[in-house]
């Protein structure tokens, strides 16, 4: 990202506004056995509907689905026990506070029958994603209890829905073996597999990520970044690494390739490429879907984080580009709005109503199309051209980006810089 290249920013309780939702079907997320909350009881009637309790009887299987794999099992119950009772932060959106579409559908769940009354107006809680790994703030700070915090960390607090692993900066690393991808994690991982170079094996980062995905949180591989070499020679190469990028790290069969998570799967990834033009990405994208759709038992995210000038110039839309060719494969749109003319400014919001309505805009051409998300820095110092929001001129933010629909929260930058900020 032209991060600046680190960015982000805390939103506090103007991330939970509700914004107006036309998606159907809607649900609480948790309330398995449909009375319209979330308690002790829909725990236990999970375990009941699982191991044949009497009378308990599937009305909306989404809602039951507590954690959001895409599968009823005993997890939704350690989900919602976590929630009620383990401090794991929210269940994933939507709810359990209020009712709302399925910001992941694709799984083979039953259609959702959750009754209108027990909704009341269809609202929905704004996400919140937020990048990790290359700790920004500590970049400039020699104190290491400033420094970003660890995965289990970022669990515990529960602050988020969507993390972005940062990053896969190499696509074709020529000192690894076989020219397989490098890493970088700032000092969260810095040992690489025997015999590598810049392939890492991440074995307190894995199980963070188990950590937080157990809390409900979605965590995506960032492909990318604002420093790396990620390009591809041909639409033949780009198709190949999305086979290598399933084997390592979602749930393909790894064979002889190292997993730097382990057993630990992904939930997807998300393009942040800011060099090398369009690039082949497109059909990156059309293999790594086909992929999921062919072999996947899990629903997965496919993200992308452009520039606010539209389009941008590595991602598009445009033709030959991953936004432009294959708009309806992509479940979110990060788009960051900082460091470019099309930044937030209380005394001129013109630009980025305009900018933030071009994209709406252009997403809303697919039935299918991506839900767009406000990509903003932390603090000032995390966008050096500017586009950090002070805090009392948020719910101005705020209120312009309720005017569109299909906004589906807000992206931001790092993780560093919203814990010092």
């Amino acid at each position: 990202m032209r991060h600046g290249r680190f960015f982000l920013f805390v939103l506090c309780a103007f991330l939970f506004t509700a914004a107006t939702c036309t998606a159907e079907p809607l649900f609480r997320r948790g309330d398995a056995n449909v009375d319209g909350k979330v308690d002790i009881a829909d725990a236990l009637f999970v375990l009941g509907y699982l191991f044949g309790g009497p009378g308990n009887t599937l009305e909306c299987a989404d809602a039951a689905d507590a954690n959001d794999d895409g599968g009823l099992n005993v997890a939704d119950a350690v989900a919602i026990l976590g929630y009620l009772f383990g401090g794991s932060g929210p269940l994933p959106a939507p709810g359990p506070s209020e009712c709302g579409p399925d910001v992941t559908p694709g799984d083979e769940l039953a259609p959702c029958r959750y009754p209108a009354d027990l909704c009341g107006k269809p609202e929905r809680r704004y996400l919140r994603v937020i990048y990790w790994g290359q700790n920004g703030y500590g970049s400039t700070h020699p104190d290491p209890s400033t420094w970003e915090p660890s995965l289990a960390e970022i669990a515990k607090k529960g602050a988020y829905d969507i993390l972005v692993l940062s990053f896969l900066n190499m696509y074709f690393d020529p000192r690894n073996p076989d020219r397989l991808p490098g890493l970088n994690f700032s000092y969260h991982c810095g040992e690489p597999f025997p015999g590598y170079v810049s392939l890492l094996s991440c074995p307190e980062m894995t199980e963070g990520i188990k950590t937080c995905q157990a809390g409900g949180m979605k965590i995506l591989l960032g492909m990318g970044g604002a420093a790396g070499i990620y390009l591809f020679e041909s639409d033949e190469q780009a198709r190949s690494f999305a086979h290598t990028i399933w084997k390592m790290f979602l749930e393909g069969d790894p064979g002889d390739l190292p997993r730097p998570f382990g057993d630990a799967i992904l939930n997807g990834v998300n393009l942040d490429i800011e060099a090398g033009g369009y690039n082949h990405h497109s059909a990156f994208v059309a293999e790594l879907k086909k992929i999921i759709d062919e072999n996947a038992e899990r629903s997965y995210l496919i993200t992308a984080a452009p520039q606010c000038p539209f389009p941008d110039a590595h991602l598009g839309p445009g033709a030959g580009s991953a936004l432009g060719d294959h708009p309806e494969l992509f479940d979110h749109v990060y788009v960051q709005f900082y460091n470019n003319y099309c930044s937030w400014s209380a005394g001129s919001p013109n630009s980025f109503r305009s900018s933030l309505k071009t994209w709406t805009d252009w997403a809303s051409k697919s039935a299918s199309g991506p839900l767009i998300f406000v990509g903003l820095p932390a603090a000032s110092k995390a966008a050096p051209a500017g586009g950090y929001v002070p805090r009392d001129e948020l719910e101005g933010l705020v209120e312009t980006v309720r005017e569109f629909d299909n906004v589906g929260g807000f992206m931001l930058w790092d993780a560093s810089f919203d814990n010092n900020n």
